[in-house]
């Protein structure tokens, strides 16, 4: 027994002396790089099953430094797909401004170590993906070849130098004549003395830009400028030329510590820019810096008197001085080719395995795709097997579509050629058609006549969905109303109103989309003597009117940018949307009109329209096309890559071009037709795209459970079951879901005499009737028919809690009383004076309790028992939900740091009249 005893407490002793390193090996989770070990100071580890590499140490090995940036409040890195950014906490990581989802946080470990998901080494290094041994708890990695490109940079200021005189177009004269424009009361200019500054100019024009009310940020870089017309020469179709100048900043705010500064050369009427690389615009130190431009355009001639040169100053307050301007125009004297190498031809996300394309085609595979599960079963409920089952979309859920010209589809031959291919066109490549006769500066010549008749058109002959666009655009108005700006307000606000009623009655549940408001960044003729005020009652009145239509504000200017640190306008646009929003405007989606005349990195047009996603629940591309000096392959992969990354963004709703016929295209330059109607690139890329990558066609059979499942693009779809010789078709609609197999679900039965009955969880939407009135003056008189002459409108007549209270103090019309509560599933319901026809209710948030936002839910009831969500949505200042018939409301909370409502009100047509049918 002793001998035990001794043999134990040796054993103790000796397992006490070993060293840790040894006890530790097994327990650890050990990184091998080319299967060779990687002594670590801090362990790898395993959490929640997921395998963690600690960042520096693993990153260095792999020949990748990671250092931390204060500003960037990020760990920052440089790897073969380009800069890696790293930010504790997140569960992504940002890799050449790519967003990669990782499958768990990134943490930091009790000795202060950044851990980060081994998942993150495939796309952040370009390498192979992580291999772990669960057996052997062993995280493998293989250290990728760095890439580094030894291509000396192209020198543009060494290239002009090498150039002849060619023909001066002036000189600085044009600085020292510069004339107001965009927001002149923000300048301050004049001309100061720099000759004892021993540079090759004397004198230099200071522009000052003075802060605007509230500090608010300039909407555009041009929203601010000056501009000097008839700059002093000539540029015919092609002429290539220089525009070179020096600028220096004295005084700068913006965060960057630079200035801003944008000179742009182009066509005073049409706005078509001399500019060959972008729109003029650059960064500004302290320093004299001498900036080249190259000028061409290869479309347009742009002569003396129709010139213009623009000096955008439109940043945060600063003070910038501009000297020796010249500009130069070598003809056809000198290649664009030697000032611009490659220009066009590529783009930086061009290359085919670009990172932000793999990532754009797992979003596609997450958010445009669920699971159908088919079941077929006898009669008496025995499943069967070896049933053949096709399955087939027929429309997109996606909204693909154009926006087309009455004379494109009115009174056409039907024995043209061209009117069979553009007939092919509409019916196989679109479901959607863009009613832009809409306008009112377009419907007022014939009281709407032809809008409507587009409208019907598309839905009764070409049996396509309408999108209506659109409703206010502030800058062009009538003839009649050009100086509407000038009119008192309340004329104003009159003739809005009747506008609004006009035509959101007349086109009530006809369209898919509603373009509310038409670019608003650069139209604003009203709203900058005015203020918002009277567009987000209009927005507010024609989701009274009709609350099923999803209302967009449609902003133009977007071409995508290379780099975050570029300016661009979304920001501001952005800016503006939230200011609507802020007074209670139910903008549920915003449009993006991108008129690409650059070919720019296409991550960079995500996270441009990615800007709008934090205020609304929708995105759409609304008008596309490409204009550019590149050659058709450069412009097809182009086309295929802004499409590819719209697509996959989870808040997108369609893709529309903004024409397909080069002889009715804006631009004279279509994407998809020339004038003799033969297919362009744009042609190929939809078929490629929408008509085959996108589109969902699958055949099988049944398993011997009787279960057939397919994971397809969203969208209606025919399921076509054969069995014994009989054969069925079933309409079905594939729709988002986070429990498919409940809801996308195809129930069969078929009976021993062998016929075939289907049931579905979702059948396709029939298309809204025609119009049914011929003009919107009728529409109008219809309406007030109805709804004019109510002198007795809906209002809240009881409330009632979660609690069992009344909520008295949510509709008492004094904005510092609230009703608040923590309670998880929190609700408050409002009985209405009478049954509604269709309304909205705006709910205006108590204040702190909107800086902790919160999920609601909005839910109607017709008794008060059974109850139907309609809105889900974030709480902000104020929210404003349209509805339909009811005569409960309720407003359920779904969870965050507080409930608190301080006023509902009610605005509600009645009930006791018909749908525009």
């Amino acid at each position: 027994m002793k001998r035990i005893l001794c043999l134990f407490i040796s054993m103790i002793i000796i397992l006490m002396t070993m060293p840790c390193s040894i006890m530790a090996q097994k327990s650890q989770t050990m990184v091998y790089i080319d299967n060779v070990l990687l002594d670590l100071e801090h362990p790898a580890e395993i959490k929640d099953g997921i395998p963690y590499i600690p960042l520096i140490e693993t990153f260095f090995a792999m020949g990748v430094q990671m250092s931390y940036d204060e500003k960037e409040n990020a760990y920052v890195g440089y790897g073969n797909n380009g800069e890696i950014e790293v930010v504790v906490g997140e569960d992504v990581i940002y890799v050449d401004w790519v967003n990669i989802k990782l499958p768990a946080e990134i943490y930091v470990s009790e000795d202060n170590t950044v851990m980060i998901p081994a998942y993150a080494v495939e796309d952040a290094l370009k390498t192979e993906t992580y291999v772990y041994d669960e057996s052997k708890n062993i995280i493998y990695l293989v250290k990728p070849e760095l890439e580094f490109n030894e291509a000396m940079e192209f020198n543009l200021a060494n290239e002009v130098r090498k150039l002849g005189e060619g023909e001066q177009i002036c000189d600085d004269e044009p600085l020292f004549r510069l004339q107001p424009d965009n927001g002149d009361k923000y300048i301050k200019m004049e001309e100061v003395d720099v000759s004892a500054e021993g540079m090759p100019f004397d004198r230099a024009i200071q522009i000052e830009t003075l802060p605007l009310e509230g500090n608010q940020v300039p909407v555009s870089n041009y929203s601010i400028q000056k501009v000097v017309n008839n700059v002093g020469g000539d540029f015919d179709i092609g002429d290539v030329g220089i525009m070179t100048y020096w600028a220096r900043a004295t005084k700068i705010t913006d965060e960057t510590g630079s200035a801003g500064l944008r000179m742009c050369y182009e066509r005073t009427e049409d706005y078509h820019k001399l500019s060959a690389q972008g729109d003029g615009s650059v960064t500004v130190g302290t320093e004299w810096k001498q900036y080249y431009e190259v000028l061409c355009n290869q479309r347009y001639a742009i002569p003396n008197n129709r010139s213009r040169l623009c000096i955008g100053v439109g940043y945060k307050p600063q003070i910038i001085q501009i000297a020796g301007l010249k500009i130069v125009n070598y003809k056809d004297t000198v290649d664009l080719e030697t000032l611009m190498p490659n220009s066009g031809d590529t783009y930086k996300g061009m290359e085919e395995d670009a990172l932000w394309r793999k990532e754009a085609n797992k979003r596609i595979e997450e958010y445009r795709k669920n699971d159908m599960y088919i079941n077929v079963v006898n009669e008496d409920g025995e499943p069967l097997e070896n049933v053949n089952i096709n399955v087939d979309m027929t429309k997109s859920e996606f909204i693909y579509g154009d926006t087309v010209m009455r004379r494109e589809y009115m009174n056409l031959d039907p024995e043209l050629e061209s009117t069979r291919l553009q007939n092919e066109f509409y019916s196989e490549y679109l479901n959607t058609i863009i009613d832009s006769f809409i306008k009112w500066a377009v419907s007022y010549v014939n009281d709407g006549r032809d809008a409507i008749q587009v409208a019907n058109y598309a839905l009764s002959t070409l049996k396509k969905q309408i999108r209506a666009h659109c409703l206010m655009w502030d800058g062009v108005y009538p003839g009649e109303y050009k100086n509407i700006a000038d009119m008192p307000y309340e004329e104003i606000y009159d003739i809005f109103t009747e506008n609004t009623i006009k035509y959101m009655w007349a086109f009530k549940d006809k369209a898919v989309q509603w373009d509310v408001l038409n670019e608003p960044f650069d139209s604003n003729v009203i709203r900058n003597k005015y203020g918002n005020t009277l567009f987000a009652d209009m927005m507010k009145l024609a989701k009274k009117i009709d609350p099923n239509t999803p209302l967009y504000v449609n902003e133009t200017g977007m071409e995508g940018k290379n780099s975050k640190d570029e300016y661009t306008r979304d920001e501001g646009a952005a800016n503006i949307i939230e200011a609507f929003l802020d007074e209670g405007a139910p903008i549920d989606g915003v449009g993006i009109q991108a008129h690409c005349t650059n070919l720019k990195y296409p991550q960079g047009f995500y996270w441009q329209i990615d800007t709008f996603a934090r205020s609304v629940k929708n995105l759409a591309v609304t008008e596309f096309d490409l204009y550019t000096m590149a050659d058709t392959e450069a412009c097809k992969q182009y086309m295929e890559d802004i499409m590819r990354i719209t697509y996959s963004h989870p808040k997108a709703t369609g893709f529309l071009i903004w024409g397909h016929y080069d002889p009715n295209h804006w631009r004279a330059d279509s994407n998809f037709y020339d004038k003799d109607y033969v297919a362009k690139y744009g042609h190929e890329v939809w078929q490629k795209l929408v008509l085959d990558e996108w589109w969902t066609r699958e055949s099988g059979t049944t398993d011997s459970e009787g279960n057939f499942s397919v994971r397809g693009h969203r969208g209606d779809y025919d399921i076509t079951v054969e069995y014994n010789g009989e054969k069925e078709s079933i309409p079905f609609t594939l729709v988002q879901s986070d429990n498919d197999i409940v809801d996308n679900r195809i129930d069969i039965i078929i009976k021993n005499d062998g016929t075939i009955n289907g049931t579905v969880t979702n059948t396709p939407k029939p298309l809204p009737t025609p119009i049914k009135f011929e003009t919107l003056s009728e529409a109008y008189a219809d309406f007030m028919a109805r709804f004019g002459n109510d002198e007795n409108p809906i209002y809240i007549a009881d409330s009632y809690s979660d609690m069992g209270k009344q909520v008295l103090e949510t509709y008492d019309g004094i904005e510092n009383t609230y009703y608040e509560s923590q309670n998880e599933n929190h609700w408050v319901r409002y009985e209405l004076s009478d049954q509604t026809y269709s309304g909205i209710i705006s709910i205006e948030w108590k204040q702190d309790s909107n800086e902790a936002a919160h999920e609601y839910e909005v839910l109607v009831s017709d008794d008060g028992v059974e109850w139907e969500s309609i809105y889900t949505g974030r709480s902000r200042k104020i929210n404003t939900v349209g509805y339909e018939s009811t005569k409960y409301l309720m407003i359920k909370y779904e969870g965050g740091n507080g409930f608190g409502i301080s006023e509902v009100t009610v605005d509600a047509l009645k009930e006791g009249t018909k749908s525009n049918e």
